[in-house]
């Protein structure tokens, strides 16, 4: 049987993961074109029609969204018309963005078909046990629940520090816990603060920049993350 690690590695491979991007492994979510082309990764038909059910179960309500993951365009769309002869008074660059969906929400949701064998979500599936198999294997016993956590005393004297520690609340605000450093990323990186944009860059790790500001990768934003906190934190 394949492994959780060798399915994340095919998962990458089908889309075009790069290697610096795979040490993290699977992550907590995906964005719902990942999804219907990984369900099925053998039969574009099907992945279409996944991605039109998802998009209309996320609208309903029956599907829930943790996020938009935003995804810029390729290329500059008016210089592309022009290529043509043409003009156009659309945006430079079109971007999108694309519907986020959790593990927990995608194992769970009710319409969600079959895994075909070929699928790698099932290593996706797979990496975090449903909460039945999880009591199971604790005899029963919850998990300690988790809570707000002290910080250290901090200046907000720096954009990264005070777009930080706004995540963390907001964070905190909604959940009643505090997060990981891996759960802040995700929300920061979804939500993007007014004047913060998500960069993809090919030949590093993606980042947030705020105009002119240095560049804000999620390895920089894990080792400030840590240093707020009296606790140690788990990643």
């Amino acid at each position: 049987m394949a492994t959780t690690a060798i399915l994340w590695h095919r998962a990458c491979s089908i889309l075009k993961i790069g290697q610096s991007k795979r040490a993290a492994g699977w992550p907590d979510a995906l964005n719902i074109e990942q999804l219907s082309t990984l369900h099925y990764p053998s039969d574009a038909s099907m992945a279409e029609a996944l991605l039109s059910l998802m998009a209309a179960d996320i609208e309903a309500g029956s599907l829930p969204a943790c996020g938009f993951e935003h995804v810029p365009g390729d290329e500059d769309y008016r210089q592309l018309i022009a290529r043509f002869g043409a003009t156009s008074q659309g945006p430079a660059i079109r971007s999108r963005d694309i519907p986020m969906v959790s593990r927990d929400a995608y194992r769970d949701w009710p319409a969600r078909p079959d895994l075909p064998e070929d699928s790698p979500l099932h290593g996706w599936i797979a990496a975090t046990p449903a909460p039945e198999a999880q009591r199971e294997a604790t005899n029963g016993k919850q998990p300690p629940a988790r809570q707000i956590l002290p910080r250290k005393p901090t200046k907000r004297n720096h954009a990264w520090t005070e777009v930080i520690l706004a995540t963390i609340d907001a964070f905190e605000a909604e959940h009643g816990f505090s997060p990981t450093a891996r759960e802040a990323w995700a929300r920061l990186a979804n939500t993007r603060p007014d004047g913060w944009n998500y960069v993809y860059r090919q030949d590093r790790n993606d980042c947030l920049m705020a105009g002119e500001k240095l560049p804000l990768d999620q390895a920089t934003f894990e080792q400030r993350f840590r240093r707020l906190f009296q606790a140690k934190r788990s990643r």
